[in-house]
Parts: structure tokens; C-alpha cells; sequence
């Protein structure tokens, strides 16, 4: 059973480890909020529903720590791995925080 904290990307990733399939996230600590700047994501609730609002730029600063890749590797991601990394990361943070397991996806 694969990791609740893992994403399979679409096509192998060039790190200065060699080519990655796969990524992991770790809890993030205090310093991934303080270097940031600011929350990764808000949430809007509106008719019962709930939208996530992600800052990009906060978003990659979390993943950069939460994975141990630096930007110029991150940035290479696909669009949709980098969204796909960025709902993983929710979670992960929900989860630290003691919040919902299963946080919905728009």
C-alpha cells in the first residue's frame, strides 16, 4: 500500500540525486511557515463547499522543505504533479495540526 504522503509523478523528475518517480512529504516544522511568509492555502466556504486558495509562491517554499528538493528542481514539475503535490501537502498539514483526515478536493 503506497504512502497517504507520496506522489507518483506523471514523468520522472531531474534532481541532483538522479531521476525521481516518486515524492515524499515530511510534517513541515515552525521555520517552513516563518521562511514563507505566509500560509500555503486558505479555504473559502461558501453553499456547503470548500475552495482551496493556494499562494503559489508559499506553496513552493512548503514543498521545497517539506521534500529536501530545492526550487530550480521543483519547478521543473508538471503543472498538474505540482497541484497534485500541493493537495498532498494539505493533508500533511491538517494532519500535523490534528485537523480532518480526508480534507475534500474542489
Amino acid at each position: 500500500m503506497a504512502d497517504a504522503n507520496t506522489v507518483t509523478l506523471s514523468r520522472p523528475l531531474k534532481t541532483h540525486r538522479g531521476d525521481v518517480s516518486e515524492i515524499t512529504l515530511k510534517e513541515p516544522t515552525a521555520a517552513s511557515f516563518l521562511r514563507a511568509k505566509a500560509d500555503p492555502y486558505r479555504l473559502r466556504f461558501y453553499d456547503d463547499k470548500v475552495e482551496y486558495i493556494f499562494d503559489p509562491v508559499a506553496c513552493m517554499s512548503f514543498l521545497c522543505d517539506m521534500t529536501g528538493f530545492d526550487s530550480l528542481v521543483l519547478e521543473a514539475l508538471p503543472a498538474h504533479d505540482f497541484k497534485e503535490l500541493c493537495y498532498v501537502m494539505v493533508r500533511v498539514i491538517r494532519d500535523g495540526l490534528g485537523g480532518e483526515k480526508n480534507p475534500p478536493q474542489p
